[in-house]
């Protein structure tokens, strides 16, 4: 039982951390869908949680850009992160840092 409350708070810092980063963390499927979207995400591209969570990942990505996508999903294997622009609401542009971290349930 101690473990499992250890396990309980361990997680429960990390998500405190995700959601009190300044950062925008998110998190998408191989096939582009966003599944978790943090308050820093919000602030950042002013899309809110539940206006993103099911979305396609490319709804950030200028049309121009969208290439980029399967170029970070190969890319992925080799390095963490790249630099690019992203789309916010209004269709305002912004530069972005990716960093990209494959997780297994």
């Amino acid at each position: 039982m101690k473990d499992m409350d250890q396990d309980f708070l361990n997680n429960a810092r990390l998500a405190a951390i995700v959601t009190s980063a300044d950062d925008a963390i998110l998190s998408k499927t191989l096939n582009g869908v966003i599944t978790s979207w943090n308050p820093g995400a919000e602030r950042m591209f002013g899309y809110s949680a539940e206006e993103m969570i099911g979305q396609p990942i490319l709804r950030l990505i200028p049309s121009e850009r969208q290439s980029e996508e399967g170029e970070i999903l190969t890319r992925l294997e080799r390095e963490s992160g790249s630099n690019t622009t992203r789309r916010c609401v209004r269709k305002r542009m912004g530069r972005s840092s990716t960093s990209l971290s494959p997780f297994r349930p």
